[in-house]
């Protein structure tokens, strides 16, 4: 292996490389011969200046987070009929974060600081809503520190629900003003004792409370918007509650230990059009498959819907009003699989006209809606959206994360595999500069994800990853053993005398390449 050993944590390694010479070591390969200079930092870190784009109900409107240079992260709306693109929220301290529809007219979304420290930007991120046109802003949920955002409407006549009130996942019933959200409660040392579910008006503000089956640390919305699930956790036992439709009364669907799980063990993915419950579980095999729920029985039922070979599945439903299409999954890299065969059929037309890129599908809740929403992505390429027309198949541009980025000029990405010196295999992507050979000896970076109990990275285009490429180091970014989403075995017997062994030296260590199955398809970049 040509590698030096040498290994930096993610937060320490870009600080560190800000000091070193930013020229490319004399060993490295260069930077293409038309312009040696390598790519400011600016290209890499400033705020995307486009992304989250999301398509309302009706498939008409288009919302998406924007900014120019320099600029804080703003709320846009267009309507596709006419092409036209209205900001509608946007503050000068603050930078739009998480947007969803509430109906056809009306949006909600929360706020970050992309200027402060990581893991500080989303703490007390506030809770606002806003016509589709910019009027009848309100906010709704205070930020820690801070009642207002310093400029724009807000229309708050009463009392302010506080900073931790939370947007769900899912996207809700969005046929009315109302949508649901969480806000956890506190015991005197600050730690969490229950979340409530809290049923919000978004013109008034107004809230009204689900009542609980007891505490509840998270719930789940059913194919309706409504709520359906409660999952409470207490002395070591999760018990998941279901909301029976049939008699509107709360019954317990299942109880097993919170960390050694059990067989019957599983997790609430999300429920399909027709009622179904879709889980995750390992259902006795190594890795956590998606399955689905048999009320009748109280138990999963046997045969697997969807896995992924070697990874636990991990991902969520697609579903189309009265109708579920797919599911959109992760292994190495971002994946569909479709149910659908029309579906499947668009996914294929897309592909032909995107070769180069992994093409996310995205369709609104209205099944004759004109447009598609594609996010196209490679280890070269950072996320593009496109505009897919359903009646004409042309594919139009909307914007990209960060158009300064020349593709022709980013390293390419490898999944590698190597062996720890117990055998275990451990996962990893390798990023090289552009234009380095295969068998040149580089100076190496080993970003380290947190945790440890996370999943790290996933192929894909990464400022940080490509930054230090860009500046002539090789970047290896190991999902060591223990994290998430790579199957039992990957986990350590912490047993007395069952430590595993010391990790072995990359310049020791077998790596092999593997062929990651979402990419499989991909051609050469051109």
């Amino acid at each position: 292996m040509p590698f030096p050993n040498a290994i930096l944590r993610r937060g320490a390694a870009l600080a560190l490389c800000l000091a070193l010479p930013l020229s490319a070591p004399a060993q490295v390969a260069q930077a293409p011969a038309q312009d040696s200079a390598p790519p400011p930092l600016s290209s890499f870190f400033n705020n995307a200046s486009f992304g989250g784009a999301l398509l309302s109900p009706s498939g008409r409107y288009l919302a998406a987070r924007t900014s120019g240079a320099g600029q804080r992260l703003m709320l846009a709306v267009m309507d596709l009929r006419d092409n036209t693109l209205k900001v509608v929220a946007g503050y000068s301290d603050a930078d739009i974060g998480r947007v969803v529809w509430v109906n056809d007219e009306r949006l909600a979304f929360d706020v970050t600081d992309r200027a402060t420290a990581p893991g500080a930007e989303n703490l007390g991120a506030g809770l606002y809503a806003v016509n589709r046109d910019g009027s009848a802003l309100r906010q709704l949920a205070t930020r820690r520190g801070q009642a207002f955002v310093s400029e724009g409407g807000s229309m708050a006549r009463r009392a302010l629900l506080p900073w931790h009130t939370f947007l769900m996942n899912g996207s809700g019933a969005q046929d009315s003003a109302f949508l649901y959200v969480t806000s956890p409660e506190f015991d005197n040392r600050g730690e969490v004792r229950s979340v409530k579910l809290l049923r919000l008006d978004t013109l008034s503000g107004r809230t009204t409370a689900v009542a609980p089956p007891g505490p509840v640390r998270s719930w789940m919305l059913d194919h309706q918007g409504k709520p359906r699930l409660a999952i409470g956790q207490k002395d070591g036992v999760t018990t998941i509650h279901y909301l029976d439709p049939a008699s509107e009364d709360w019954r317990t669907l299942a109880s097993f230990s919170s960390y050694t799980g059990g067989r019957d063990a599983f997790s609430p993915l999300g429920f399909g059009p027709d009622g179904t419950l879709y889980v995750t579980a390992r259902n006795g095999k190594d890795t956590q498959a998606l399955y689905a729920f048999d009320y009748t029985t109280g138990k999963i039922k046997p045969e697997a819907l969807v896995e992924t070979a070697g990874y636990d599945f991990a991902g969520h439903l697609l579903t189309r009003r009265g109708k579920l299409l797919g599911v959109r999954y992760e292994t190495d890299a971002e994946g569909t699989a479709w149910f659908d065969p029309a579906m499947q059929a668009l996914q294929d037309k897309i592909e032909k006209l995107l070769p180069s890129t992994i093409d996310m599908v995205s369709v609104p809740a209205a099944p004759d809606a004109q447009w598609a929403l594609v996010r196209a992505y490679s280890d070269v390429q950072p996320s593009s959206y496109l505009l897919y027309n359903l009646q004409t198949g042309k594919l139009d541009q909307l914007g990209t994360a960060h158009p300064d980025i020349d593709r022709h000029r980013m390293g390419r990405q490898e999944v590698l595999h190597y062996k720890a010196r117990d055998g275990l295999e451990i996962p990893a992507l390798l990023t090289r500069p552009a234009g380095a050979a295969k068998d040149a000896k580089l100076p190496l970076v080993v970003l380290v994800h947190g945790g440890p109990y996370v999943r790290g990275s996933t192929w894909g285009w990464d400022p940080e990853s490509q930054f230090l490429a860009s500046r002539g180091y090789a970047v290896l970014e190991p999902s060591f053993r223990g994290t998430t989403g790579f199957a039992r075995h990957q986990l350590p017997d912490l047993r007395a005398g069952h430590l595993p062994a010391p990790p072995v030296g990359l310049h020791q260590a077998t790596i092999v390449c593997a062929s990651p199955s979402a990419r499989a398809r991909i051609s050469p970049m051109r």
